[in-house]
């Protein structure tokens, strides 16, 4: 091959490493820690099942349970007490505990205490190995412990090796068919060249030979030609020369066109700086994540970005290759990085996380609130139970209160249990609804009629106000909404519960007042989520599941509408529902 395919062979595989290196090492590292995470997550579900079942434990009882669940799960479950004894653990017999080290000061068992969870990699004496280890809270009759889970980070290691290596035959797989397509093309374009560099030479031999032979027949010849020759057609050889070029201009726009489209079609983020730290290419995700109106190409970038990301790409011209999620506004962006070593620029790849990291808070809540909702009444039918057994059977009047007992909280568990399935019907879609015209006064009377003993039995009134016209709903939809609402002003309102209507520009708002002690507004936009109680205390004092109004939500958004609340203008709470 002559030097010139040489050096059109270097310049494609130069442009190949260039975006291929950064891309693979990208990928490799953010499928790494996605798979990292979910170990994580997956250890710290465990710890929370292990948590709800350990509920009311103590002693040797948790050393028993901690070895059930260890050999279940192929993984090392330990209960720490509060003085930071170990008195459960999968791996050791009870006898051995006591010789065991204090874990207090144990990182994950200190942020768990501090912030809800904790999480630590480390070498263990006790075990001879590296483990990742992952901790929640646990209340003991003493205080508050921790319930830890670990596993081996040989798993881990090999999981991430194997993404490694599949990342590393895929990438050399393309390398070497780039490889060979390059070599292939750049003969091909040499060879055409070189045709072309020919004819030319003949094409001059000839035309100096002419004119050393006649140079009086050329002169009349200029003479008789149009001085203005730009509408002269080219030689042939010329002519195809002209046409190579056109058609590799071509070529080339279409690439441009190409890249440029992929780029876009990129969900994350994608950002080019030069060495400078001018943008030199942006898709049109990064500018929507940025607020920008066009691509700034050949601006500051840090001076059209928020200043912790301005910081943090200052920070990686040190760095080189980094991840970091930043909190820009009211948005939070992991942001991947990789440096361009020929040109000293930075490729960055950003990936908008507020939703992920919103669905991930509200899982870890709904674990933790269905664990501790599911714990409490399982701990009370156990403790009468268990009391029923030790000799109450006896005591007819023991005997009476503690099954008494046993019955409300099935029925509470019953009542849960439901709530749950419902939720769960409602939001994949295999509650069938059927929409259909209800005539608002006559919906509000059997509402009315359904929630008077209730409304009798804690010395409530349920009012109407006159009201004409009709709503387009699901009966049954809807009489549950306005059941769950005029229940809550019942149990929760001053004793006066009042259903109106107002239909405006064809849409019905709905409500349902009361004049109790309201909803501060700092717990509105809460109140329709799971589990989630303004007074925990008296929540639980007047009953419920603490799933109602997150069925009405689900419920008004499964027939197209809406669900908020407002404060009353004469005090207490205006809940409504707008179709």
């Amino acid at each position: 091959m002559t030097p010139t395919a040489w050096r059109i062979f270097r310049v494609v595989i130069t442009l190949i490493l260039l975006i291929g290196l950064p891309t693979s090492v990208i990928l490799e590292r953010a499928l790494s820690a996605s798979l990292l995470e979910q170990i994580e997550q997956d250890l710290l579900s465990r710890a929370a099942m292990a948590e709800a079942a350990a509920r009311g434990a103590e002693g040797a009882e948790l050393d028993r349970l901690a070895d059930q669940l260890g050999k279940a799960a192929d993984a090392r479950y330990s209960f720490i007490g509060p003085d930071g004894r170990v008195v459960g653990d999968s791996e050791f017999d009870g006898s051995e505990l006591g010789a065991m080290d204090d874990h207090s000061a144990r990182p994950e068992v200190v942020a768990a205490l501090a912030k809800g969870r904790g999480k630590s990699m480390r070498y263990s004496t006790t075990l001879d190995a590296d483990l990742l280890y992952v901790a929640v809270p646990r209340d003991y009759a003493d205080g508050r412990g921790v319930v830890r889970v670990a596993m081996p980070t040989t798993a881990v290691d090999a999981a991430v090796a194997q993404t490694r290596a599949t990342l590393a035959t895929a990438g050399a797989m393309a390398l070497a068919l780039a490889i060979i397509g390059s070599w292939l093309a750049a003969r091909v374009v040499n060879s055409q060249f070189e045709g072309l560099l020919d004819e030319a030479k003949t094409l001059a031999l000839e035309a100096d030979a002419e004119v050393a032979d006649d140079e009086e027949e050329e002169e009349d010849e200029a003479e008789r030609s149009d001085p203005d020759i730009r509408g002269t057609p080219l030689p042939a050889p010329s002519r195809e020369l002209e046409g190579e070029l056109s058609r590799a201009v071509r070529a080339l726009a279409e690439q441009r066109d190409l890249v440029r489209a992929v780029v876009d079609g990129i969900q994350d983020g994608v950002i080019a700086l030069n060495a400078e730290g001018r943008v030199d290419l942006a898709n049109a995700a990064a500018v929507q994540l940025l607020d920008w109106k066009k691509v700034p190409r050949g601006k500051r970038f840090a001076k059209r970005v928020p200043p912790v990301l301005a910081a943090h790409v200052d920070d990686l011209r040190e760095l080189g290759t980094a991840e970091a999620e930043l909190r820009l506004d009211w948005r939070t962006v992991e942001v991947a990085s990789a440096e361009l070593p020929k040109t000293n620029g930075l490729v960055l790849v950003m990936r908008d996380v507020t939703e992920l990291r919103r669905l991930e808070r509200v899982r870890r809540d709904f674990v933790g609130n269905v664990s501790h909702e599911l714990g409490t009444p399982i701990a009370v039918i156990r403790a009468n139970a268990e009391t029923l057994l030790d000799g109450a059977l006896d005591d007819p009047i023991g005997r009476q209160r503690f099954t008494e007992a046993i019955d409300r909280q099935a029925q509470r568990l019953s009542a849960l249990v439901m709530d749950l399935l419902q939720i769960s019907r409602i939001e994949s879609g295999e509650l069938p609804l059927d929409l259909e015209e209800l005539d608002l006064a006559e919906l509000f009377a059997n509402i009315v009629e359904v929630t008077a003993p209730d409304a009798a039995k804690r010395g409530a009134a349920v009012h109407v106000e006159p009201t004409e016209g009709t709503v387009f709903a699901d009966a049954r939809a809807l009489e549950s909404i306005l059941e769950n609402l005029v229940g809550n002003a019942i149990k929760y309102g001053g004793g006066e519960v009042v259903l109106a209507a107002k239909t405006r520009k064809g849409q019905t708002r709905i409500y349902v007042r009361d004049n109790g002690p309201g909803i501060p507004e700092e717990h509105r936009e809460r109140v329709f989520e799971r589990f989630y109680r303004v007074d925990k205390g008296r929540s639980r004092d007047v009953g419920g599941t603490g799933l109602g109004l997150s069925i009405v939500r689900n419920l008004a958004q499964a027939m197209g509408g809406r669900v908020g609340v407002d404060g009353a203008p004469e005090g207490g709470a205006a809940f409504w529902i707008e179709l």
